[in-house]
């Protein structure tokens, strides 16, 4: 019955059909072109940050339950180092998330530390301090 209503509605109502339909179709399309180019500008930054410092990143982290919290940052990149000949450099980072509040505001974000004498990759701006 409402189907019916629905059909005999569209066929009276010829031209409102038509550019409700026209409206989805550009509003999909519009929506699908927005999605890809997002993609292609995410795809576009990754390779971007790739070139410069490099494709692949380990990550070497310490157990939850290691009674030593903390890395043998020498003999750890050594072995690293001398796991596979393709390796050519190790860049030792301590990396966390972190609260950070300001301005009334809170949010969470990433800290990086990294020796700036060893890891010349990259670029690290002080904002204060």
């Amino acid at each position: 019955m409402v189907i019916k209503y629905i059909l005999k509605n569209f066929r009276r109502r010829k031209v409102r059909t038509i550019l409700m339909v026209l409206s989805l179709l550009i509003s999909t399309g519009l929506i699908v072109a927005m999605s890809a180019t997002v993609e292609t500008i995410r795809q576009s930054n990754v390779e971007l940050i790739a070139s410069g410092v490099g494709r692949y990143d380990l990550t070497v982290r310490k157990t939850d339950v290691s009674s030593d919290p903390f890395v043998e940052v020498e003999r750890t990149a050594e072995a690293i180092l001398n796991a596979d000949p393709q390796i050519t450099a190790v860049y030792p980072r301590i990396q966390s998330i972190v609260e950070m509040s300001g301005n009334g505001e809170q949010a969470n974000g990433w800290l990086i530390a990294l020796d700036s004498i060893v890891d010349d990759v990259g670029f690290i701006d002080v904002v204060e301090g």
